[in-house]
Order: C-alpha cells, then structure tokens, then sequence
C-alpha cells in the first residue's frame, strides 16, 4: 500500500500536478492510486475507503530534481495521468493505492 497526503494541486494540460508528502510505502514511477480519501489509512492494511479515483505517478520531482521514486517520509511533487482529479478537493486530502 501507498499512500500520499496532498497540500496543493493543481489541474494541468497534461493531467494533475501534486505537492504533498509520502505518509505510506515508497512511490515510484507507474505507482496507482485508486482512492482519494480524507481519513488516512497509515498503518492499516484495511482495504482503501473514500472516492474511486484512478490515477498513475507519471513523474516525481522532489529538491528541483526529478526521481524515480519517493520513500516513507519525503514531500515532494507528483504529476498524475488519469481519472478523478474532481475527487482531490482543496481540503486535506489523502491519495491511497499500490506501490
């Protein structure tokens, strides 16, 4: 499990573009989420809760450098590819999927 607490995004041409930081597991290029929830899950192995999104890590940026993968702990920048960006609001929202 993955899971990602987001404090901005925003809508782009090219998809969603995310700020926040790792709260579960390592993300890495070709990461899904597949739920957007307000609840964390950190933690749990409890099956994901909140809105179905469908979403794939298609670039990390963290320290002006792009990388392949984010770890447990680290904030950076995702940009995301895929369905459900209506269901990350501006409210603290947590992306939740597999590694």
């Amino acid at each position: 499990m993955i899971e990602f607490l987001i404090d901005s995004f925003e809508k782009t041409d090219k998809g969603i573009r995310i700020c926040g930081a790792v709260n579960l597991g390592t993300i890495r290029l070709g990461s899904f989420f597949s739920s957007a929830s307000t609840e964390p899950l950190s933690g749990t192995m409890d099956a994901p809760v909140g809105e179905k999104v469908s979403l794939a890590v298609k670039r990390i940026i963290a320290y002006g450098q792009e990388l392949d993968q984010l770890p447990e702990g680290m904030s950076g920048e995702l940009h995301l590819l895929g369905d459900g960006a209506d269901e990350i609001s501006s409210k603290r929202t947590f992306l939740i999927g597999d590694a």
